[in-house]
């Protein structure tokens, strides 16, 4: 098991760049992705795989079920081939199980990603995982080899020292990527990472958050679904009229308000939650979407909020309610 925030983190880089995953277990071959959306909640220990996707190899379909385990263990080798095994039988294809460790094992294991089942004194069962060692990959990820830009983010994983010195080698390494929507992707995954060890609003100084926000529709965390609530908007706006589409206009900045929270701080505090609810002023909403953005904690988001005043309109209807 990795942190959760690490976690879900990586479970997102993942579903984003596939390929570069899959290149790091087999490069050369040529192969089409046929779903990376399948459910795959199942019913072992009431927890559900990291990650699954349907990939055609030639004229065969596999299913390449991916785990992320911060240190290996063997008890994590056994729950992913418990989860490989399930869905096996859920999906009746070949599963192709593959565990993406971040640091070394404490003690060196005979053979990494072995589950042998010896109730005797030989084994009844055999299995071997694939194992990729990510904290392998530091040097040549710090040394820039383009085949290793996507996992640049993950080098506070990785780094046995977390220090101001290594994310100025994240930023160069970032910063000679040419498209500017994915050099802001990076920064933000990298961000996201290196959150154990340093507050956001140095890290969001340190790699130019404005630069990044100018891209967040096209970070992938919540780019895409923020922007498929705008278009729905829009078009709700466009049927109900203006005083309607204006009504759901200010609901979906809310709504976007709320997700981004959630995804940079967790659930969302009641108090916080309120009183964006209080606030009726589309131009107010906006100037807060864009402050919670960069907003270093839910404090500093709570001090905001509570510097906005009430719109006329909106005090009305509040006591009205009384």
């Amino acid at each position: 098991m990795v942190h959760q925030l690490t976690d879900k983190y990586l479970k997102d880089l993942v579903r984003q760049h596939l390929e570069e995953f899959i290149a790091l277990i087999h490069s050369g071959s040529k192969y089409e992705i046929v779903s990376t959306t399948l459910d795959k909640e199942l019913i072992v220990r009431r927890r559900e795989s990291d990650f699954a996707a349907k990939v055609r190899v030639g004229r065969r379909i596999f299913l390449f079920h991916f785990e992320f385990l911060s240190q290996y263990r063997r008890r994590s080798v056994r729950e992913a081939y418990g989860y490989g095994g399930a869905l096996t039988l859920k999906y009746k294809c070949d599963v192709a199980t593959v565990l993406f460790v971040l640091k070394p094992p404490s003690r060196k294991p005979e053979a990494l990603g072995a589950y042998e089942v010896a109730p005797f004194d030989f084994p009844l069962n055999r299995h071997n995982l694939a194992v990729v060692k990510l904290w392998e990959l530091r040097e040549a990820i710090l040394a820039g080899e383009k085949e290793y830009i996507g996992l640049v983010p993950l080098l506070p994983e990785i780094s046995p020292t977390v220090d101001r010195k290594l994310l100025l080698r994240q930023r160069e390494l970032i910063d000679q990527v040419k498209d500017p929507a994915r050099r802001a992707e990076l920064k933000f995954y990298t961000v996201a990472f290196a959150q154990k060890y340093f507050s956001t609003k140095f890290l969001m100084n340190f790699f130019e958050g404005t630069k990044m926000i100018e891209h967040w529709e096209q970070v992938p965390i919540f780019g895409d679904r923020i922007k498929q609530r705008v278009r729905e908007g829009r078009e709700e706006g466009r049927e109900e009229g203006r005083e309607e589409g204006r009504e759901e206009g200010i609901a979906l900045v809310r709504e976007n308000i709320s997700e981004v929270l959630r995804v940079r701080f967790g659930m969302v505090n009641g108090t916080i939650a309120r009183a964006i609810q209080a606030i009726d002023e589309p131009k107010k909403l906006r100037t807060i979407f864009q402050r919670v953005l960069t907003a270093d904690s839910p404090e500093a988001v709570k001090k905001m909020l509570a510097a906005e005043k009430l719109s006329p309109k909106r005090s009305a209807r509040v006591r009205a309610k009384r």
